[in-house]
């Protein structure tokens, strides 16, 4: 008998597929949401500049206003710090630029610059206010706003005092000035897209988890070791240099700032449109901004003032939709999704 030889044969391994890495797509889906906003708001501006140069000039300041709406957006929304002096820290961007560049023939950019280090350092002063919760903080910050808006009034030498500042010249860049209404209102426009891109970074990080429990419970996020006072000072401060900026091109777009440009009719604009909008969606307040800046226009044979009109939207966004716009959305896509499901069904 012979012994047969056993030859090995080699077995192919079995194909499986990969396993479904849960965290790296949610890691992905987290670096979408990050660009989308802005760049729904760079599709908005294209749009607004294709339709022409007096269409952009309409807009051109509810996007330099628009600067200071994404600020006070992550403020209120993720910090929980309602500031109705916001108006103020405008007003320190404006007049800083306006100062520099007037009186001191310093350069629009330079002038920028001067204004967001004089911004960041009375926010800086003042960022012991954030300690304060609710109607306190309120009035604190109201109170802020009063007393920029005071001093300015009272250095008649240095900003001109009630009688304003002169002469601003337009904003520039390498000796390139933005002359056209277009250019300021393309320029601003990316300034929001930049300020809403950033925002969206801190929102989708640890930062911004933190930041939504601060909202939710400041005592309990204290109790987790969340760092409570760091978090809101880094906001505080930021959105004072979105409010800086947007004074700074406000005043080299207008040519021309006083006091009176810069009280708490400006702030509570601010304010309305981010509550009105949704507090944690800056592009909503984006929009309700470009509305409420047309109410002038929308009301102009109606006896309701712009003013009565903003208060009563307030009132009552405040008392009935408390998310805004955006709670509103959500709430309605939720009751069509659940309607498909169930005629699906």
């Amino acid at each position: 008998m012979t012994k047969e030889m056993a030859i090995p044969v080699r077995v192919a391994p079995e194909k499986t597929s990969a396993p479904f890495d849960v965290h790296r797509s949610w890691r992905h889906l987290s670096d979408l949401r990050r660009h989308v906003p802005a760049g729904a708001v760079v599709l908005a501006a294209l749009v607004v500049t294709a339709l022409g140069e007096q269409v952009a000039a309409r807009f051109a300041v509810t996007a330099i206003l628009g600067i200071a709406v994404v600020g006070l957006s992550i403020l209120v929304g993720y910090a929980g710090q309602i500031s109705l002096g916001q108006a103020g820290m405008v007003a320190l961007g404006a007049y800083g630029s306006g100062v520099a560049t007037v009186s001191h023939g310093w350069s629009p950019l330079a002038g920028v610059a001067v204004g967001m280090a004089l911004t960041l350092t009375v926010a800086a002063v003042t960022s012991l206010l954030i300690r304060l919760r609710g109607l306190y903080l309120a009035l604190a910050t109201l109170a802020l706003g009063m007393l920029i808006q005071i001093v300015i009034e009272n250095l008649p030498d240095l900003t001109g005092g009630v009688n304003g500042l002169i002469g601003v010249p337009y904003f520039s860049i390498g000796g390139a000035e933005v002359t056209s209404q277009r250019a300021m209102f393309l320029l601003a426009a990316a300034a929001v897209a930049v300020a809403v891109w950033i925002n969206s970074g801190i929102t989708t990080s640890h930062i911004g988890t933190s930041l939504r429990a601060i909202h939710d419970d400041q005592d309990a996020a204290l109790a987790a070791a969340v760092p409570v006072v760091r978090y809101k000072v880094l906001i505080w401060l930021l959105a004072a240099l979105y409010a800086s900026l947007s004074g700074s091109l406000y005043a080299h777009y207008i040519g021309f700032v006083s006091p009176a440009q810069f009280g708490v009719d400006l702030s509570i604009l601010l304010v309305t449109a981010v509550v009105v909008g949704g507090m944690t969606n800056p592009l909503l307040g984006l929009v309700t901004l470009g509305v409420l800046r047309a109410l002038p226009d929308l009301l102009a044979d109606v006896f309701v003032t712009p003013a009565m009109a903003m208060g009563l939207l307030l009132i009552v966004f405040m008392a009935l939709a408390p998310d805004g716009l955006d709670g509103l959305l959500r709430s309605l896509l939720g009751r069509l999704g659940r309607r498909s499901a169930r005629v699906e069904g």
